[in-house]
């Protein structure tokens, strides 16, 4: 979808609602920072950096994707702490917003 917003179904037809790529993308990080040992990477200051550390990118099919880089604290059982992340990221959007299709795909981009 080119679209910026996800908008969800309106049972009652009086309009559309829509949630912004911004607001998954921020839904995300407070999940995954809301974690013992983990943090979403921080931005880098570059001008011409056009990456984020969180991406909401929606799909054709319905279905919004996630994709966070974070770091772990050393020693960290990496497999669980993803899944625990994805968890974590999975219930704060369905809490926050309509149940909507979403995968995440998490990256470790270091360990401190």
């Amino acid at each position: 979808m080119s679209s910026s917003y996800y908008y969800l179904n309106s049972y009652q037809k009086r309009g559309k609602m829509g949630i912004s790529r911004k607001a998954f993308e921020d839904i995300a990080t407070l999940a995954a920072n809301s974690l013992q040992g983990v943090s979403v990477n921080k931005r880098s200051p570059s001008f011409f950096n056009l990456t984020s550390p969180v991406r909401a990118i929606f799909r054709k099919d319905g279905r919004v994707e996630i994709q966070i880089e974070v770091s772990l604290k050393k020693d960290s059982p990496v497999h669980d702490i993803c899944l625990k992340i994805q968890e974590a990221i999975a219930n704060a959007i369905s809490m926050m917003v309509e149940t909507v299709p979403v995968s995440i795909a998490v990256h470790v981009t270091k360990f401190r």
